[in-house]
């Protein structure tokens, strides 16, 4: 398996285990949705700072990204600022569909 499809695994399940989007990522980290996308699909890889500028946002304390057999391996060591972040992210998100339910 290519790194590349690794890099874009890892990010989509660190997203999705926070419960956000890729519309939410963006605005967050200012990288348009569509380039995201290209990274949790392997189409593109992220540059050193994009990967960096991800890591901090998912939490990542220590980017342990063993590559084993081509696998990356013990990559989700997460800072409590980083679990902070994406509660924060996530509970603005739901407050606002809430809002907007309520309002139909």
């Amino acid at each position: 398996m290519d790194m590349a499809i690794n890099v874009g695994e890892t990010l989509k399940k660190l997203r999705l285990e926070r419960g956000l989007t890729l519309k939410e990522v963006s605005q967050a980290l200012h990288f348009s949705v569509s380039v995201l996308s290209e990274y949790e699909k392997g189409i593109t890889t992220p540059s050193v700072e994009r990967l960096l500028a991800l890591m901090d946002f998912y939490g990542i304390e220590t980017f342990n990204a063993l590559i084993k057999n081509e696998e990356l391996v013990n990559i989700t060591h997460y800072t409590p600022e980083g679990k902070r972040k994406a509660h924060i992210i996530h509970m603005h998100e739901k407050e606002i569909k809430n809002k907007t339910d309520s309002n139909i």
